[in-house]
């Protein structure tokens, strides 16, 4: 960040995994958006929910993010590295999940 103000956080956020693109918010969002707009998504072929994957099985919130800016708006994580090459033991002084 350019100011260099910075802020560390430790955050105890509620995280599901993601591995099928139907069950993504990137494609959910869409479909959410749509219908807000009236749309009524008669269109064969058009807004799979492989359009809209990220292309990796990812971490997002599990309900939309609170007063968000943007109707429809939810958290994902997207990892540098594949989820199952995470170490999943916890860090030490942490709460077991």
């Amino acid at each position: 960040m350019e100011t260099g103000h910075y802020r560390a956080l430790l955050l105890d956020l509620p995280l599901e995994g993601v591995a099928e693109p139907a069950r993504s918010w990137w494609y959910r969002r869409v479909a959410a958006r749509a219908e807000a707009d009236g749309d009524d998504g008669d269109r064969p072929g058009c807004d799979r929910p492989e359009d809209y994957w990220p292309g990796v099985a990812h971490f997002q919130l599990t309900t939309p993010v609170p007063g968000g800016r943007v109707p429809f708006t939810y958290g994902a994580l997207l990892p540098s590295q594949p989820p199952e090459a995470l170490d999943r033991r916890p860090s030490p002084g942490t709460r077991p999940p």
